[in-house]
């Protein structure tokens, strides 16, 4: 979560908070009834929404500074009136600057703008800046049209070199800019139904929606009633009365006039903002980018002399930023990410989405690695049998070669399994036969698409020319993403395994066999325990046979700082057989580390000691050994399907899928193969009470309490010191395998618990200054580390955090100036590194599809 500059607060609440939206739709609608001087202050009404808005300060303030900001910060006519279009002219004159041809968020303030834009739609600021422009006759309406083609809709940095920048962790459908669907919400509502409230994303500082004292259903439709009845009033089409406009609990939902866009394509402007207000819909230019025009249009219409017809402004502005923040991601941890992902209003329902999310911010200076789900090759036919129809993956070829721009060879896509507990499972059941089963049979017909000779040549006819492409090259790569707290890597690892193997016997004549595929995995992003964290990167790595080139998503838990996180959590909550997972991972790491550095000999005999209590809590009668737990929890990596399956199988594939098979079969009475099937067949076998259980760890407040019966714990001093030169040991030893991490900057302090970019781990992985990883530097105190970790810079979901491949570097490389004291050339050099290792990243996996004319 970003922290805001306390002294841009009053501007964002003003802008988008629900309580000043409130207010101003009772003034509205009482505006015949109350004398001007009566009505509600709405400095009063502001002081309250800013106390709404300190969940994103880093603490909580003073009443006294609250009433100083409001004095200091806004502009208030008349003590009664919020003056939006100043707000905004303050916003854009302090935050951006003319580039003559666009506007971009200055150098030095691009942080404190990313922080803004988190919580107000930019187009508004974008759109007052030039609206400045057309009020001092600088730009006229068509060079106005001409300048928002290239105009960033966040006003990010742009590259105007032909620097390459390849984005290698990219979620389709995650992917775009929310001005498209806000330009769909206003002039066209192709979501017609409402979503239920038990729906929507939760948004802390919207107390008032919170609470239920204002629908928030009807907020969509709001938006779009209060755009069209502007439009109508500005084209003098329809007498409505406004205070029905406005009001909040007067039906209107079956009201929306579908006429209006026709007749914006039949009529003749005869102003300036009627002509902004057609080519709002008219323009040749993206659908995002024509949302500028209307707001141009929109803030064109304040007058200085009627508080009535600015307030009706002030509300259509304040009801846009507040539908539009329903699109970005507020909150902390995957949990709250998949709610708005799957958040259905983040999407129109109009064709121009799905080019949107593929084509947006894509040019050829830029390649983009976009993760897909498997139905985008998988179809689940009658009675639920699944089949092949790679037909969305010929679309999506379609779209991108389709364009002029021939981009279809700047992209490729990987396959990602969801992580997501079936619906009435249970945590706590490892075996999932059913989920374990489907993914078997997605491998089966995976491997089918790779073995077929008709998807090796297959015929393109929906372009200007018919083509016949390997549809195969479009597949690079396979990922497990969602939330990992839900279901471990061992579901998927077999998979992956065998995937990467690339095994799979030939069917048929096929032309030739493509190299084999690279795996990802979303690891260490979202955790309980920072040591789940780190067990679950390292789970990952070893379950899955990583080697060179294969990739981590994240993997924020090796390189966050131990006591920092610690110190923010407080504490944790982990079940007790996670605990003791947790507890033996660490232990053994450190058995590692002590072959190198034996100053940790009394770090593991404090931690021995916790791990026999646990151990003699929860497995009284077999009274395993620390190696016995350690071997038990590798076992995991086995597909339990294939252990005793008769189906058959090359060999060398039978071994991906269960390379511990052998053994298993021969020690079925050994600790730690009783202790795997008692994990896996929890839901068989006899319910242990003590699976649902929770141990309360402390993380910060020092104690000596370890008490398995009553589930207390506690984060020591020591753990937290081993810990940390784990992470060095991990980040070597990651480094000399030349396994990639996946940074995904600004999506990491989205989600995660970062509230700065200098808390990144990136700097820790790949510092910008060499000698903070020479022995006893700043990220090697203990000598460990001989090298940094290969990491690629990517955008992850930019429609849910907005930022740009171009942003995600830049923003690296002005926290190394700012935050870490790097010289400006040493943080350039050090950044383009990055940038060069990322396209580099790409061209090594990617496989150019070869056209053949048909």
């Amino acid at each position: 979560m970003l922290i805001q500059d306390i002294n841009w607060l009053p501007l964002i609440a003003s802008l988008s908070s629900d309580r000043v939206l409130e207010t101003m739709v009772n003034q509205y609608n009482n505006w015949r009834i109350l004398e001007f001087k009566h009505r509600e202050n709405i400095s009063d009404c502001l002081e309250m929404s800013l106390h709404d808005f300190t969940c994103y300060l880093e603490s909580r303030i003073r009443k006294e500074d609250i009433e100083s900001m409001i004095d200091y910060g806004v502009s208030i006519l008349d003590d009664c009136q919020l003056d939006l279009k100043t707000t905004l002219i303050t916003l854009h004159e302090e935050f951006l600057e003319w580039k003559g041809g666009y506007f971009e968020v200055k150098p030095e303030r691009l942080q404190d703008w990313l922080c803004i834009i988190s919580l107000i739609d930019p187009a508004w600021v974008v759109g007052s800046a030039y609206f400045s422009l057309l009020e001092d006759n600088i730009i006229d309406l068509d060079q106005l049209i001409s300048c928002l083609e290239n105009q960033c809709q966040s006003a990010l940095p742009k590259h105007t070199s032909n620097k390459t920048f390849a984005d290698n962790h990219v979620h389709l459908g995650g992917h775009g800019n929310s001005s498209l669907s806000m330009l769909d919400f206003a002039l066209y509502l192709s979501h017609k139904k409402p979503i239920e409230k038990s729906k929507w994303p939760y948004r802390p500082e919207c107390t008032i929606f919170n609470s239920g004292k204002l629908d928030i259903t009807r907020l969509p439709f709001k938006v779009n009633y209060l755009f069209h009845n502007y439009i109508s009033t500005t084209f003098a089409i329809d007498e409505c009365t406004l205070e029905d406009v406005v009001s909040w609990d007067k039906p209107f939902i079956e009201s929306i006039d579908e006429s209006l866009i026709s007749y914006l394509e039949r009529t003749n402007a005869h102003t300036f903002q009627q002509s902004l207000i057609v080519n709002s819909h008219l323009a040749s230019i993206s659908e995002p980018n024509r949302w500028l025009l209307l707001i141009i249009s929109l803030l064109s219409s304040f007058e200085l002399d009627s508080c009535k017809t600015n307030q009706f402004i002030n509300i259509i502005i304040i009801a846009s930023n507040l539908l539009r923040n329903h699109m970005i991601v507020s909150g902390v941890g995957l949990g709250d990410f998949v709610e708005f992902f799957g958040f259905k209003y983040r999407k129109p329902n109009n064709p121009t989405y799905k080019p949107h999310s593929l084509l947006n911010d894509l040019d050829i200076c830029r390649f983009r690695e976009f993760r897909i789900s498997p139905d985008t090759l998988i179809e689940l036919g009658k009675q639920n049998v699944a089949h092949l129809n790679p037909k969305p993956l010929i679309d999506l070829y379609s779209t991108l070669n389709g364009d002029e721009r021939q981009l279809s060879n700047n992209v490729h896509f990987v396959v990602h399994f969801t992580r997501g507990l079936p619906a009435g499972k249970e945590k706590n059941d490892k075996l999932l036969q059913e989920v374990r089963r489907e993914i078997c049979n997605q491998v089966s017909l995976i491997q089918d698409f790779y073995a077929s000779n008709y998807f090796s040549n297959i015929n393109i006819a929906n372009l200007s020319t018919s083509q016949n492409i390997d549809l195969r090259t479009l597949i690079r790569g396979y990922d497990v993403a969602g939330n990992e707290n839900e279901l471990p890597i061992e579901v998927f690892a077999p998979a992956l395994r065998v995937l990467k193997g690339s095994y799979f016997p030939t069917k048929g004549m096929i032309t030739k066999r493509l190299r084999r595929p690279f795996i990802t995995a979303h690891a260490g992003e979202d955790f309980n325990h920072i040591i789940t964290g780190m067990r679950s990167i390292d789970e990952t790595i070893i379950f899955c046979s990583y080697s060179e080139d294969d990739r981590i998503g994240h993997g924020l838990a090796l390189g966050i700082d131990v006591n920092e996180w610690s110190r923010k959590q407080s504490r944790a909550y982990v079940d007790k057989f996670q605990h003791l997972d947790n507890l033996v991972w660490l232990y053994t790491k450190g058995v590692e580390l002590i072959n190198s550095c034996s100053k940790f000999d009394f770090n593991l005999i404090t931690l021995e000691h916790k791990i026999q209590k646990w151990t003699r809590y929860l497995y009284p009668e077999l009274k395993p050994t620390i190696s016995d737990l350690q071997s038990a929890w590798k076992l995991r990596r086995n597909s339990p399907e294939h252990v005793n399956s008769e189906i058959e199988f090359s060999s060398r594939e039978l071994e991906l899928w269960c390379p511990d098979k052998t053994y298993i079969n021969k020690n079925k009475n050994s600790t730690d193969v009783i202790i795997w099937n008692k994990y896996i067949n929890y839901e068989i076998q006899e319910k242990i009470e003590k699976k649902d259980e929770l141990v309360n760890i402390s993380l910060c407040e020092q104690s000596s309490v370890t008490d398995p019966i009553a589930g207390l714990d506690y984060f020591s001093e020591s753990e937290k010191y081993l810990l940390t030169a784990v992470q060095d040991m991990l980040i070597e030893e990651y480094s000399r395998k030349k396994i990639i991490f996946e940074a995904c900057p600004t999506s990491n302090i989205y989600i995660g618990r970062f509230c700065r970019y200098w808390e990144h781990p990136i700097f820790r992985w790949s510092p910008p200054d060499s000698t903070w990883i020479e022995e006893g530097g700043k990220f090697n105190r203990f000598g460990i580390r001989t090298g940094s970790l290969k990491v690629c810079v990517n955008t992850d979901d930019a429609g849910l955090m907005p930022t740009t491949i171009e942003n995600e570097h830049k923003v690296l490389e002005n926290t190394a100036i700012r935050s870490f004291g790097v010289s400006s050339y040493i943080a350039e050099q050090w950044i383009d590194k990055v940038r060069e290792l990322g396209v580099e990243i790409f061209g090594g996996n990617h496989i150019r599809t070869v056209v053949t004319p048909n």
